[in-house]
């Protein structure tokens, strides 16, 4: 019951489109700012989403390995990408 309840707090919090839309838009300006620099892209892009939608760091940062965004984020800065393939 409490893990429906947690999914469905970060679902209403954090909209999965609008999560998606809103960390490949960051992801470009970060990129634009510092290139590909994994460290300064990674400390700022959770903290600043967190931000944004007034949660927890560690909330936004379950929420983007649920989506599947840590991982993106991590590939695309390994292969330099300016944009995130989600």
């Amino acid at each position: 019951m409490e893990i429906d309840a947690d999914y469905f707090a970060r679902s209403i919090l954090m909209p999965r489109n609008r999560v998606l839309q809103d960390t490949t838009q960051l992801y470009e300006g970060l990129f634009k700012l510092y290139g590909c620099d994994p460290v300064l892209i990674q400390t700022k892009l959770c903290p600043h989403m967190a931000r944004q939608y007034g949660v927890s760091i560690r909330a936004m940062e379950i929420r983007l390995e649920h989506l599947g965004l840590q991982k993106a984020v991590a590939e695309a800065l390994q292969h330099k990408f300016s944009t995130i393939d989600i």
